[in-house]
This record gives structure tokens, C-alpha cells and sequence, in this order.
């Protein structure tokens, strides 16, 4: 399923159960009060005021809330690599697996769409990029020391803008507050090697949820009290976390990574248990 068909089958689907939703709607200004927040909204020119005992930041790794309320810091804008994503049109693609290609300073993600189309995505160290037409380096330059990746591009045709960002690694920020959490990107939960980015967004909002429960329970949304669901994370997190930082580790040292991947190749349990500590979900409870 896309992003774009899961995002809209969770937004009908809170409709349903209840939520109010905006669309197109800015924050114009927020204002702590002495119980809760008062949220400004800016619709199509009308502003209306919203009040609520906790603000739930879900607003992407550069958080508008994050910034605002001084959860973040400079260091949050370095890092050794950029991320690229292109769509491709391709024919003879493999749907429903996701296949990770290296190359000289950096590795790629194919993944097929089902409809004629694949994601690309690229996280590559800075300092290998020109300052410009970073996108044609990578496209003739760089990707095609991969015999696979150079095939692939011989035979597609690149589709609609290619997008990028910086830094692609960061680690989690500060993600609780008086009267406030930050879920998903937000809280720099995810760890985008293994690309299980959605994973961890969706986890954290239900352990989020558990902790705001709590907190209407006890009518407690100290930063105190909110702060359990920080080590909540931690602890759902940590083991992914550790995995993925092993791979990031030897993903851009390939001395290392080609006698591991040479030995999982005779050793198929090895590689089998590594994919399901990363990518096998909880079961629900």
C-alpha cells in the first residue's frame, strides 16, 4: 500500500470514530494557559480557537512544535549523509519485496509500487555530492558502480521531482513536555536504514496513547508525569535501534559487510533472523 492510501484509510477511519478533522488548516499561534493550550487556527481566512489539555505533535522530523516549544538543538542539523528519493517508471519491476543495493559511499532502497513504478531511495555521504546537479551525479556518476542499479536505470524513466533531505540519521530528541508529546518523525523515533519508518511511528502513537489515557485518568500532564512515555519508547525501541546502527556501521564499510554477506549466503538462517528482528511487528494486543 502507498503512503498516501494509508495516511487517507487512517484519516477516514478517526472520522469514524470521532475525530474532529481540519483540512488546510494553519497554525496561526499557540498559547499555554494555565490549564492546557490555546491553539489559533488559520482556515482559509478565518481564525477560530481551539483549546486542549495536551498538544500531540505529529508533525514530521522538522517539528513545528518541536521548534517552538525549544525541544531541539543545532546538532539536530548535521550529519554525515543525504537522502535522495526518486520515482521511476520501469517495466518487468518485482512488486511486494523491498531490495537494498550499496555502492561506493552510500546504498540504495528499491521498492516496486504494483503499478509500473518503484521507489528509489538513497541515503549518500556528503562529502561525496557535488554542490550542484547532485542528481545527475548520482544518476551517471555514482549508482551505476552497482551492476544491478545500472541496469535499472538504463531501462527507466525518472517520474515527477526527485526529493531529498538532510541530515537522514539523527537521534531521538526530547519528546515529552508540560501538557505535550511529540509521536513519530516528531520525536525521531524512526531509524530509516531499515526503512521500518512507519513501524515506529505507528508504535509510538500507541504507546503515546496509553501514557495521555494514564494522564486523563490521573489529570496529570506534567512533563513528570509524561516523561514514562519517553522510556516507553526506549524500551519498545531499543533492540531495533541497536540492530539498525550495526547495519548503518557496516553499510558504509564494505570490507566488513562483504564477508558477512558472502557468509549469510551459506548461513540463510542468519540473514532470515536479522530481517525478523528488524521488520516483524508485536503482535497486537
Amino acid at each position: 500500500m502507498r503512503r498516501w492510501s494509508f495516511d487517507h484509510a487512517l484519516l477516514r477511519k478517526a472520522e469514524r470514530a470521532g475525530v474532529v478533522v481540519f483540512q488546510g488548516g494553519k497554525v496561526k499561534e499557540l498559547r499555554c494557559r494555565s490549564q492546557g493550550w490555546s491553539v489559533a487556527m488559520n482556515h482559509s481566512g478565518t481564525i477560530s480557537e481551539l483549546r486542549a489539555d495536551i498538544l500531540i505533535g505529529a508533525d514530521g522530523r522538522n517539528s513545528w512544535l518541536a521548534h517552538r516549544l525549544g525541544l531541539t538543538g543545532a546538532a539536530e542539523m548535521q550529519g554525515r549523509s543525504v537522502g535522495f528519493q526518486l520515482r521511476l517508471q520501469v517495466r518487468d519491476v518485482t512488486h511486494g519485496r523491498v531490495e537494498i543495493h550499496l555502492f561506493p559511499g552510500g546504498y540504495a532502497g528499491v521498492v516496486g509500487l504494483g503499478d509500473g513504478t518503484v521507489n528509489l531511495c538513497l541515503a549518500v555521504e556528503k562529502e561525496k555530492l557535488p554542490h550542484q546537479r547532485q542528481i545527475e551525479f548520482l544518476w551517471n556518476s555514482c549508482l551505476p558502480h552497482n551492476p544491478y542499479l545500472k541496469e535499472l536505470l538504463r531501462r527507466s524513466l525518472r517520474v515527477g521531482e526527485a526529493r531529498s533531505t538532510y541530515p537522514v540519521y539523527f537521534k531521538p530528541r526530547r519528546c515529552f513536555a508540560d501538557g505535550v508529546l511529540l509521536v513519530g518523525d516528531a520525536a525521531r523515533v524512526s531509524e530509516p536504514v531499515s526503512g521500518e519508518g512507519m513501524y515506529f511511528a505507528m508504535k509510538s502513537g500507541l504507546l503515546a496513547a496509553e501514557t495521555v489515557g494514564e494522564a486523563f485518568c490521573s489529570g496529570d500532564f506534567s512533563a513528570a508525569h509524561l516523561s514514562r512515555y519517553e522510556r516507553a519508547c526506549h524500551r519498545s525501541f531499543q533492540f531495533r535501534r541497536g540492530i539498525n546502527s550495526l547495519i548503518r556501521l557496516l553499510v558504509y564499510r564494505p570490507r566488513l559487510l562483504a564477508p558477512l554477506v558472502r557468509f549469510s549466503a551459506k548461513q540463510g538462517r542468519l540473514l532470515d533472523s536479522l530481517v525478523d528482528a528488524i521488520c516483524t511487528a508485536e503482535p497486537a494486543r
